[in-house]
């Protein structure tokens, strides 16, 4: 496990139009992003950067004639000319800019970050390569998917059998050697090396579409939540129905593990077996939350064809000129923004209400009744200074990263 020594350059804040020479990556692509009704969306980016903007359907002809000539042989402003000889509209020095933000300019002196929350909101730890593992795996990519949908099916079939005789108790799955304490520590010690496997389940759908991930990244998400991911280089190159399962493959991948693993651990009687279901079942879940930087959020962007749901939400806390209210989101993204503000107020207050519950029973204040008014006044107070807490964690780590382009 080594630190990832990628380096990016701080991308300058003006470029001189009449001496940069613009040249584009070069396996640059356009493919559909999302087929709609109103206009397809397109992407433009390239599969071994892992890089890519998006383009709506009035806007990718001019795009791509745009990119296809910047070669390093034309500056902006004569690419600027072309253009408007041309009679596109396109707006040359600010697109250049944008294509160098994210990567896609071939450039020695400024090296672009991905463009993505990943790489934005995260503070990486380390990052190992997989590449080698990820190409071995790739042949037997199909017989492993095979195997664990049957596993998956058989598991389901035992495990609602089980349930319907009483013969599994949900209780007794949460409980190990009769205490909820020893079950919730043994569970979440067993996450990390269960989450890596689920990651691998990503990497192992992948190589069903001939796609690998180079590296397992781990990070600290806003600075102080740990999590482990792969880039799956290519992944939007590829149909809508082909990416929702290589996105929902981790999870699936727990939901089989954690139903086979009761099962066996009822017949078979091994205790152990109940809490790396548990540890299994409750990865599930936290990976299907569209609230967090997760499968289900990247599933729901993809059900429902639209995408930076979670950075516009961040873009309309920060308030910025690109952000809250003259922002124009669409009707889904502001439901969106709306939905992960209560979610933080709703976990903000059962934060508070816990907290301060410790704090009293640890006698740093005097006992109070928690149906009394101070009490609530306390909980309201506590609240709040959660509530506040979060939004300027995320406008401040919102607003640096934003620097570091």
């Amino acid at each position: 496990m080594k630190k990832d020594k990628t380096e990016y350059s701080k991308i300058p804040e003006a470029l001189d139009p009449d001496t940069y020479k613009p040249k584009i990556y070069r396996d640059i692509s356009v493919t559909v992003l999302y087929e709609k009704k109103e206009g397809n969306e397109y992407c433009i980016g390239s599969v071994e950067r892992d890089a890519y903007i998006k383009a709506t359907q009035s806007q990718v002809n001019n795009l791509w004639n745009c990119i296809s000539i910047m070669n390093g042989a034309l500056t902006i402003t004569e690419i600027q000319g072309e253009m408007e000889m041309q009679g596109i509209k396109v707006d040359v020095y600010q697109l250049v800019m944008k294509l160098l933000r994210v990567g896609l300019l071939e450039d020695e002196n400024y090296m672009g970050r991905p463009f993505d929350e990943a790489s934005r909101l995260t503070f990486p730890l380390c990052a190992v390569d997989i590449k080698r593992l990820s190409g071995l795996i790739q042949p037997f990519s199909r017989i492993i998917v095979s195997c664990v949908l049957v596993l998956l099916g058989l598991g389901i079939v035992i495990f609602s059998y089980l349930l319907l005789e009483n013969k599994i108790s949900i209780i007794e799955l949460i409980r190990y050697k009769n205490s909820y304490i020893k079950s919730f520590i043994f569970s979440s010690l067993l996450a990390i090396p269960i989450f890596i496997t689920h990651e691998f389940a990503h990497v192992i759908v992948a190589g069903k579409y001939k796609l690998y991930a180079a590296k397992m990244n781990f990070a600290l998400y806003f600075g102080f939540i740990p999590m482990a991911y792969v880039r799956i280089s290519g992944i939007y190159t590829l149909p809508r129905n082909k990416r929702i399962k290589i996105m929902s493959a981790g999870i699936i991948w727990n939901i089989t593990l954690g139903i086979t693993l009761t099962v066996v651990s009822y017949l078979l009687n091994i205790e152990i077996l109940k809490v790396i279901a548990l540890s299994n079942f409750q990865i599930a879940l936290v990976n299907l939350s569209p609230f967090s930087l997760s499968d289900g959020y990247f599933l729901m962007c993809n059900f429902m064809k639209v995408s930076n749901l979670r950075m516009n939400f961040f873009k309309a806390v920060t308030m910025g000129k690109q952000g809250g209210a003259k922002a124009k989101y669409s009707l889904i993204t502001w439901v969106y923004i709306a939905c992960t503000s209560i979610f933080m107020g709703v976990m903000s207050v059962t934060f508070g209400n816990s907290l301060l519950r410790k704090i009293i029973k640890y006698r740093v204040l005097p006992e109070i009744e928690p149906s009394s008014v101070v009490f609530t006044i306390l909980h309201i107070t506590v609240s709040i200074i959660c509530i506040i807490l979060c939004f300027v964690l995320v406008r401040l780590r919102f607003k640096v990263l934003k620097k570091s382009f």
